[in-house]
């Protein structure tokens, strides 16, 4: 908006700049009013050139990274209300724009003071904790049902000035007129919740099991790149207490997945995984935050629950997902 101030100076200094340059290089092409018109012209066009790529965006009134989120959030007005979970969590520079579109209060917003006393610290708190846990009770005392994520390499740099002292910083820009900004990102970047999220929908890896707290819900088109990879330029999470499940009949200390195949809103299919490792009794737990069908505005299949050679297929419903209930699975062959 600030940038709209500056409109109406400009345009007089610009237009008695233009005119005074085009009437200079006119004089030097012959002083012709057509040398003078030629001038002019291209004058015009080098002053005006650089904003063409805008004109879509200012023909439709908005830039398309405000309209993507835009919609993602309008769409979240269908989701219901959880008791206790009402709050939004965003971008602090989107939290007008997601109050307005998905009606949900926000914890933070470009006045930050939404969400009370030590809300942006603690939305600075969540972009930086690397405890999926942490993450999780931090969500839960500020009442956040929903995070509108979008690519967060910038909010991980801007929030470590909220950050309590000795925390590390995973984002570093330094910027300067010959090479413009350069990021560069510090070990443990990648391993931040936030981060996985956004990337890889927090998916298990060999090292970690899934982010077993959170499930998608719906996803903007995949337009931008990030990382090598093209993840959904938003994403709507949604933390939930996921249903607690027991499988037995693994060979004791084996790695037992439990697997998922999600369809976005966007056409795109997730493979949703998480592991955990089975006791001296063949008993692994695991933490699984997609109902079987919808889920929001994505939907999930059955689970396939494997251990080695060993089977089973998991349908778990909404309320023992939001609930955290507790479901026990028999895996059948192997041992």
């Amino acid at each position: 908006r600030f940038a709209l101030y500056l409109v109406a100076p400009l345009a007089v200094v610009g237009g008695a700049a233009w005119r005074g340059w085009a009437e200079a290089a006119g004089r030097r092409l012959g002083g012709g009013w057509l040398a003078r018109g030629a001038a002019g012209a291209a004058l015009g066009l080098l002053l005006v050139g650089p904003a063409l790529r805008e004109l879509p965006a200012t023909l439709a009134g908005e830039p398309a990274e405000h309209a993507a989120l835009r919609a993602l959030l309008e769409r979240s007005r269908s989701l219901p209300l959880r008791p206790g979970r009402h709050g939004l969590l965003a971008e602090w520079s989107f939290g007008h724009l997601a109050q307005f579109a998905a009606g949900r209060p926000v914890l933070v917003s470009p006045f930050g003071i939404e969400g009370g006393d030590g809300a942006m610290e603690d939305a600075a708190a969540f972009f930086l904790e690397r405890d999926p846990q942490q993450v999780e009770a931090l969500l839960a005392e500020r009442e956040v049902g929903l995070l509108a994520l979008g690519n967060p390499l910038t909010e991980v740099h801007f929030a470590h000035a909220f950050a309590p002292p000795g925390t590390p910083e995973y984002v570093a820009a330094s910027m300067s007129a010959r090479t413009g900004v350069r990021v560069a990102t510090a070990a443990g970047f990648w391993e931040l919740p936030a981060v996985r999220l956004y990337l890889d929908d927090g998916v298990a890896s060999a090292q970690a099991p899934a982010l077993e707290g959170f499930r998608l819900l719906d996803e903007s088109p995949d337009v931008r790149p990030f990382a090598g990879r093209r993840p959904a330029w938003f994403k709507l999470f949604e933390p939930v207490a996921g249903a607690r499940v027991t499988v037995r009949g693994a060979t004791p200390g084996s790695t037992v997945t439990a697997r998922t195949l999600v369809t976005t809103s966007a056409g795109r299919r997730l493979d949703w995984w998480t592991w955990g490792m089975a006791d001296g009794e063949g008993v692994a737990r695991l933490r699984l935050p997609y109902a079987t069908g919808a889920n929001g505005m994505v939907a999930a299949e059955a689970y396939r629950v494997e251990a080695a050679s060993a089977k089973a297929t998991l349908r778990l419903d909404e309320a023992e997902v939001l609930e955290g209930r507790e479901r026990a699975v028999e895996l059948v062959g192997g041992r």
